[in-house]
């Protein structure tokens, strides 16, 4: 069953995955019961077969065969059992994570060092990317049809400009740096902070762009479809991330200060 939804999970698109989360949830807090119930019966079976084999007979190299075929029919059965009941559960985690995220407004995920996330278009799914230095950024390109990623000593960020139809990209090895197109002038916005994170995003009521600066703070934003307005989120011990629906595509934010 579980590899029948990892199958459903790789076939859908995000906007797809949150008709899974009923049966994923229920599939997981089955198996998370299962698995603590085979918890107990481990610890029982170890307790009945350390009072069966006691000390002195565990050291009687004479019982060795008998000791070790006891054990593998007590402990060792339920050992495997504890195993398989883990890996299972860790799937399912991993499963419920995915589809969880897809179901909220904003999709938040923080790291101590670099994160981003890019949707793809051409798969419909998120691309997730961390690191533990440096800067780290991707932008899907729709003429090529992929994501493009770069790497940097210090920040860096791109940005798609529809007019040029290029990915656009600046590097700040002093602090945050942040682009957004603004579709009034055609133009990317470009901010760099100095020792601080920076983040805009564009404001269609005021056909601006609203810029948010912190000392030595990733910041980031992403739009709450349910709220209707602009979450902002600081972190001052990593990177922030985010995936939202502004009510047309999906959109990724991600916020990094190097300088932290």
């Amino acid at each position: 069953m579980v590899e029948d939804l990892e199958l459903r999970v790789d076939e859908l698109r995000r906007e797809q995955l949150p008709s899974l989360l009923s049966e994923v949830t229920r599939l997981a807090t089955l198996v998370s019961r299962e698995l603590e119930t085979d918890r107990k019966a481990l610890v029982e079976a170890e307790a009945k077969f350390n009072r069966e084999f006691g000390l002195m007979n565990r050291l009687n190299p004479f019982s060795r065969k008998a000791r070790e075929a006891a054990w593998r029919r007590t402990v060792g059965r339920h050992q495997r059992e504890v195993h398989g009941d883990k890996q299972l559960h860790d799937r399912l985690y991993e499963l419920l994570t995915l589809v969880n995220g897809a179901a909220q407004p904003i999709e938040w995920r923080e790291h101590s060092g670099p994160i981003a996330a890019v949707f793809n278009e051409s798969t419909g799914r998120v691309e997730w990317r961390q690191d533990d230095i440096g800067g780290l950024f991707g932008v899907y390109n729709p003429i090529n049809r992929d994501v493009e990623w770069q790497r940097s000593d210090g920040a860096v960020y791109g940005v798609f400009n529809p007019r040029l139809n290029v990915v656009e990209w600046r590097e700040s090895k002093k602090g945050g740096v942040c682009g957004v197109f603004n579709p009034v002038t055609g133009d990317v916005e470009w901010r760099e902070e100095a020792g601080a994170g920076v983040f805009g995003v564009f404001i269609a009521d005021s056909q601006a762009v609203r810029w948010r600066s912190v000392p030595r703070t990733s910041v980031a934003a992403g739009w709450d479809r349910t709220k209707l307005r602009w979450e902002w989120r600081d972190s001052k011990v990593g990177g922030l991330a985010c995936v939202y629906h502004d009510g047309v595509a999906y959109r990724t934010s991600s916020g990094w200060c190097p300088t932290l």
